[in-house]
């Protein structure tokens, strides 16, 4: 896969929802609990195992803090703290999400 450039993140809080541009012209806006239910912290057994038993609709971003040059570190408001998402991995987030 080619590597994957975040060109734009946007975190529209009061819609519970993110959005991003790739360099390679992609866009995708996913929800929030989208992102929760599909972290990839160490405490979830698959990275992209969205576990349809979990509801975090109520869930929301509250800080979003770069790691390097290849990642976002997003902090839920359930605290959860522990999710890294590179870019890599938002972006086949962001294929994979059919809502």
């Amino acid at each position: 896969m080619t590597e994957c450039l975040l060109s734009e993140f946007k975190l529209l809080q009061k819609e519970r929802k993110v959005v991003m541009d790739f360099a390679d012209g992609s866009h995708f806006e996913l929800p929030v609990s989208y992102l929760r239910a599909a972290s990839a912290a160490a405490d979830h057994k698959q990275a992209m195992a969205v576990d349809p038993n979990q509801d975090f609709s109520n869930v929301n971003i509250i800080s979003v803090e770069p790691v390097g040059l290849y990642a976002l570190k997003l902090v839920f408001d359930d605290g959860h703290q522990t999710g890294i998402y590179s870019f890599a991995l938002l972006y086949a987030l962001g294929q994979k999400f059919q809502g």
